[in-house]
């Protein structure tokens, strides 16, 4: 049909809606607490907020047919030629779960498209016709039903980190944003409101208010297969680790499509990982060297040898310890599993960062204290620990492993060479 046609016809019976639902007082304003954000304080508090309620039982009438409105009537047919029902994928089964053969379709087209399509109108414009708000929600229906896919958005909230000189970031397929009003509000309904910040009963802090989102798409039908995602997410933030120090860490995942929102998913851990005050703070300046960094990661990551994967896992381990004795032996672990050594990881460590003799006679020092240290844990089972000197050790493997990884990134060594490359080095 011609698009003017189809546009007249969803105007109309968006137009007699209205009329119905204000005829007939299906509609009823109704105040409720919800969380209010306040961004410029970074605060979230519980105030009145007023919402639509519904008259189910009309409604149902007007889903099974026994009111009828021409205008909805000329739209269902509208739709049923244009083979919406298809292009929706919209599947009809019985009670025990069997698809229907030959279904009539024209009252799930009045309760999953005409109603929902109402009910956006009357929440962001009201019971009054207008029609640059019916343009907006109408050009956001027809591109969920012509689309071939729908694109979700992937949104990891970003736990102890914020961003210097520099409103929102694109690296790659990822963008570093503020949190959306409504993510918020999402977020602020599970675990306890805790995922942002410290919560109170009525009110608490969003010290946490940067994310990182990734859109894809997913053939309509399908759903979206979050396993592979949570990987990828899990890659960013390693990364992100290796780049620089700081307390980075994720806690929560939404997703929902970005055309015709119903409404948002979460899935966990939702657990705060409260370890430390040192924030993680992506400056301006630091934009071009981790995307750089990160093109180098991307690209090697799924052909990782054995002892990279093990070692970064230890090293991300590391990030949940609450306890510097135990971070301190994760980062211990993954030196070793990275160098395949344990024995003599000063010496590798030291020859492989090291920039110059004065430099190498440091990281020996530090190393030789690491191997002393991890001796008296293991045999006294407890050794006192200063956080400095973990946090040096820290950075030894960041600098490490930044080097393995950039190196097998161009392609022209292997993992077994640069160990060889490395014991040639210290006998040299």
């Amino acid at each position: 049909m011609d698009n003017d046609e189809i546009k007249l016809a969803f105007e109309n019976c968006v137009k007699s809606l209205l009329r119905f639902i204000q005829e007939q007082n299906l509609v009823s304003v109704i105040y409720d607490i919800a969380p209010k954000i306040d961004f410029s304080q970074r605060i979230w508090y519980l105030d009145l907020e007023s919402k639509y309620v519904y008259s189910k039982g009309k409604l149902f009438e007007l889903i099974n047919r026994r009111v009828i409105i021409p205008e909805v009537e000329k739209c269902v047919e509208l739709m049923l030629r244009e083979n919406f029902p298809q292009r929706i994928n919209m599947k009809i089964v019985d009670s025990f779960g069997r698809p229907v053969e030959n279904p009539d379709y024209r009252p799930f087209l009045i309760g999953d498209v005409l109603l929902p399509l109402i009910f956006k109108y009357v929440e962001k414009c009201g019971l009054i016709y207008n029609e640059e708000c019916f343009e907006k929600i109408y050009k956001e229906l027809l591109e969920y039903v012509y689309a071939s896919k729908l694109p979700y958005l992937i949104v990891a909230p970003l736990e102890n980190f914020e961003l210097n000189n520099i409103e929102e970031v694109t690296i790659g397929e990822y963008r570093i944003r503020k949190l959306e009003e409504e993510e918020i509000k999402t977020l602020l309904s599970v675990a306890g409101g805790e995922i942002l910040g410290p919560s109170f009963l009525s009110s608490g802090f969003l010290t946490n208010i940067y994310c990182i989102e990734r859109k894809v798409d997913v053939p309509k039908g399908m759903s979206l297969d979050m396993s592979t995602y949570f990987r990828d997410i899990e890659s960013f933030i390693t990364a992100l680790r290796l780049f620089k120090h700081g307390d980075v860490s994720y806690n929560a995942v939404l997703y929902y499509s970005k055309v015709w929102r119903i409404s948002y998913s979460a899935t966990g851990p939702f657990v705060r990982i409260v370890r430390s005050s040192s924030k993680y703070v992506l400056d301006s300046s630091d934009v071009e060297c981790f995307k750089n960094f990160w093109k180098a990661f991307e690209k090697t990551i799924n052909s990782f040898p054995n002892n990279i994967k093990f070692s970064l896992r230890w090293f991300n381990k590391s990030y949940l310890e609450f306890n510097e004795i135990d971070r301190l032996l994760d980062l211990a672990i993954a030196l070793e599993t990275l160098f395949q050594t344990g024995e003599r990881l000063d010496l590798y460590v030291a020859h492989f960062i090291g920039k110059n003799s004065e430099e190498r006679k440091e990281i020996w020092k530090d190393m030789d204290k690491l191997r002393k240290i991890r001796g008296a844990i293991v045999h006294r089972g407890y050794y006192d620990v200063d956080r400095g000197f973990v946090d040096r050790i820290e950075d030894y493997y960041r600098r490490s492993a930044k080097i393995f990884i950039e190196s097998l990134s161009e392609g022209k060594i292997s993992y077994e060479d640069i160990i060889e490359g490395i014991k040639d080095k210290i006998l040299s």
